[in-house]
């Protein structure tokens, strides 16, 4: 008889095989398109101070619903949405200082010289780097339910190891599908 040994590891990624491949079952690849999402949204005046809010990987803005009303009477609010990794980009070029300079580049493009950043999780992390590599561009940072270190957990590690490559594969043709996937398994870390 054949006897097949799971441990934890390879039940979570049968489970998240499964997810994928029944999410994929259900895209329409007839509305699919190449377009890459809005790199950011603006509230209020750009003659106010600019304050750039970061959320996670998962892109959950909704966090900030509340928040943004509270703060455009004061301050122009920039909504940063983190760049996704597409065919466009080497996987090993994705890293914290690409993500810091991408977001240097918009400030740059829209001629905004200082910001106060709030970063929430992974966007925490790219706010760190902003800081540490654009210092002169920052005003004030704050950082929300993030790490204070980028050094990998063993868990964390493996999950970069063996299911971002797949999720890098789905994410170059379905980039939402992707972020979406990756905000699950990043659920516990």
């Amino acid at each position: 008889p054949l006897i097949i040994m799971f441990n934890k590891k390879s039940i979570i990624f049968i489970v998240l095989l499964s997810i994928l491949l029944y999410k994929l079952s259900q895209y329409d690849l007839n509305n699919y398109s190449d377009e890459l999402p809005k790199r950011y949204v603006s509230y209020s005046d750009r003659n106010k101070e600019t304050v750039v809010i970061i959320p996670g990987l998962d892109g959950a803005s909704a966090f900030f619903t509340d928040v943004i009303p509270e703060l455009t009477p004061n301050y122009h609010v920039l909504l940063y949405h983190i760049p996704l990794y597409n065919r466009s980009n080497d996987i090993n070029d994705y890293t914290f200082t690409y993500l810091s300079n991408e977001l240097k580049n918009l400030l740059d493009e829209l001629n905004i010289t200082k910001v106060s950043i709030v970063g929430e999780s992974f966007g925490g992390i790219i706010a760190q780097h902003f800081a540490l590599d654009h210092s002169t561009y920052l005003n004030k940072l704050i950082v929300l339910s993030s790490l204070a270190k980028t050094q990998l957990t063993p868990d964390i590690q493996w999950k970069l190891d063996y299911l971002l490559p797949i999720i890098t594969s789905i994410g170059s043709y379905f980039p939402s599908i992707a972020q979406f996937l990756f905000a699950k398994i990043h659920v516990d870390d």
